[in-house]
């Protein structure tokens, strides 16, 4: 039984009428009488005698009051049982990820999870499996549809499920700084040379997202199969990151952190 529905189990139980034993309402009553009569100390002599004579009656009687309640009226028993509400139920980061992937990037979820090979991605990354086992394990490189999703998160989800684009332990978007795919999110891969995240691109250009500040147009390498940032003919790079020269004779210009 899961939280909640262990939660909505306990509230029905609560929230039963409490019921007295037997089918009557309590009534109850009582008389309570004391007579007492007593005499006491009497002497008697001659002159100077002295004769005392004590003599009570008591009578006392009480009735006790009816046992029943009439409407409205309090009968000493707690009637709270079943009104007490707990806090409300805490959600977790996952939680609070999985409704905002659901409610901004449902197509996205739907298509990769309609796909055999990106559904088996999602499944062997969700199992905490780094991308070359799920390489091996789901048919090479991801699909598309991982990558869709993942740029949808990214957009649309970042603090919910990123932490707001936060590295510091924590998982990067594209183009986002790391030191090792573990602070990448998931289909992503860590190019430590230039220090920031990005996609498989397997040769496609088109695959690359667009950085999310600058106007640099992203290529795919062909050596790493990942997204890089020219920068040599005058493009702006994202924010933290540099244009510097990069590779031997004369290289080229690449947008790195």
């Amino acid at each position: 039984m899961n939280r909640l529905a262990s939660h909505l189990f306990l509230t029905a139980l609560l929230s039963l009428p409490v019921v007295a034993c037997g089918d009557d309402a309590s009534t109850g009553s009582g008389t309570e009488s004391e007579t007492g009569t007593g005499t006491a100390g009497s002497s008697s002599g001659g002159p100077g005698n002295t004769e005392t004579s004590n003599s009570g009656t008591s009578n006392g009687s009480a009735d006790g009051g009816s046992g029943t309640t009439g409407p409205g009226e309090s009968t000493g028993m707690d009637s709270t049982a079943g009104s007490e509400t707990g806090e409300p139920g805490t959600t977790t980061g996952a939680d609070t990820c999985d409704a905002c992937i659901g409610a901004n990037c449902g197509d996205e979820l739907a298509a990769c999870t309609g796909e055999p090979d990106c559904d088996c991605w999602l499944t062997c990354l969700a199992e905490g499996n780094d991308p070359p086992t799920c390489g091996m394990m789901c048919n090479g490189m991801p699909p598309m549809e991982l990558f869709q999703l993942n740029n949808c998160i990214d957009a649309e989800c970042d603090a919910e499920c990123n932490g707001g684009g936060s590295t510091g332990g924590g998982a990067g978007g594209s183009y986002e700084p790391c030191m090792g795919d573990m602070d990448c999110d998931m289909g992503l891969v860590c190019n430590m040379f230039l220090g920031y995240c990005s996609i498989n691109c397997m040769g496609d250009d088109m695959a690359c997202p667009a950085p999310p500040q600058g106007d640099s147009q992203p290529i795919c390498s062909n050596m790493s199969d990942t997204c890089l940032l020219p920068c040599g003919d005058g493009e702006t790079c994202p924010d933290g990151m540099n244009c510097e020269m990069v590779g031997g004779g004369g290289g080229f210009q690449l947008c790195r952190f």
